[in-house]
C-alpha cells in the first residue's frame, strides 16, 4: 500500500546489552516485518524527525506526547490502560488499525 512501518521500541542499552539486536531478534521470531527499528524512550521526537503520520502505542503517555506534536495516534487497548480514562482514539486489534488506515486514505 506504499506505507512504511517503523517500530519504535522503548528499550535502550542500559537494560539490554544490545537493545537493537534483542528487539530485532524478537521481531524476527514473531514474523513481524518493519522498514526501520528505532530503540529509544523519546518516541515523540523520533516521530517528528522521521515524519511519522500515524503512531500506534499502548502507552497513553506516549500517545499524548506524540498527539501534542500534531501527529495522529491510535491507543492500542491493553491490560494496563483499558481502565484509564482518555480522549485518545482506541483500537482493539490490528484489523481495526488496518481498517482505520484504509478509511484514512
Amino acid at each position: 500500500m506504499g506505507n512504511s512501518i517503523f517500530v519504535i521500541s522503548a528499550r535502550d542499552n542500559n537494560l539490554y546489552t544490545d537493545a537493537y539486536k534483542t528487539t530485532m531478534k524478537q521481531l524476527n521470531k514473531n514474523n513481524i516485518c518493519c522498514d526501520k527499528l528505532i530503540c529509544t524512550f523519546d518516541k515523540a521526537k523520533i516521530c517528528v524527525n522521521e515524519q511519522i503520520d500515524l503512531f500506534i502505542d499502548d502507552s497513553i503517555e506516549n500517545c499524548k506526547k506524540v498527539s501534542d506534536m500534531g501527529i495522529k495516534t491510535l491507543l492500542f487497548n491493553s491490560k494496563r490502560n483499558k481502565n484509564l480514562n482518555t480522549d485518545l482514539n482506541r483500537v482493539n486489534s490490528w484489523k481495526e488499525i488496518y481498517e482505520y488506515i484504509l478509511e484514512s486514505r
